[in-house]
């Protein structure tokens, strides 16, 4: 099994790649050719975590992933991350784990790319509706 750390992400994978992926990935999504059903989570007892899991299924890229993600707020306390989370790269043929990525940078990089498309394509939308709004703050005043 392969494991690829945060450090080795950063020196072979760009945000701008990112970006594109991510903008690939819900275009396949919307088109329904990608398996990714509402993430599971489970409480524990105390209330003090969350354990969170998200597979997906790609048949057109050949690839399954599972991200498990581990939210505890009363790390903060103990000087440990209050978010832990690994990704799981499984083998679509066999089932096998071929890879572990670590979840934590994956997952900044993710959300931060989602938020740079979606500002890409709703910016002119807004910027268009600035006149328009303008123009409504003045009627009212009148």
């Amino acid at each position: 099994m392969l494991i690829i750390s945060k450090d080795e992400i950063k020196k072979v994978y760009t945000m701008k790649e990112c970006m594109q992926a991510v903008k690939d990935a819900f275009s396949l999504f919307s088109q329904g050719k990608v398996k990714a059903p509402l993430r599971t989570q489970i409480k524990n007892e105390e209330g003090t975590g969350s354990y969170l899991c998200m597979p997906a299924y790609c048949k057109e890229y050949d690839a399954s992933c599972v991200k498990v993600l581990n939210m505890f707020p009363e790390n903060i306390q103990k000087g440990i991350p209050t978010i832990n989370a690994q990704v799981l790269i499984m083998n679509t043929e066999t089932g096998t784990v071929d890879g572990l990525l670590d979840g934590n940078y994956t997952t900044q990089l993710r959300t931060g790319a989602a938020s740079g498309i979606a500002f890409k394509l709703l910016a002119k939308k807004i910027v268009r509706l600035v006149p328009l709004l303008v123009r409504v703050g003045r009627l009212q005043r009148n």
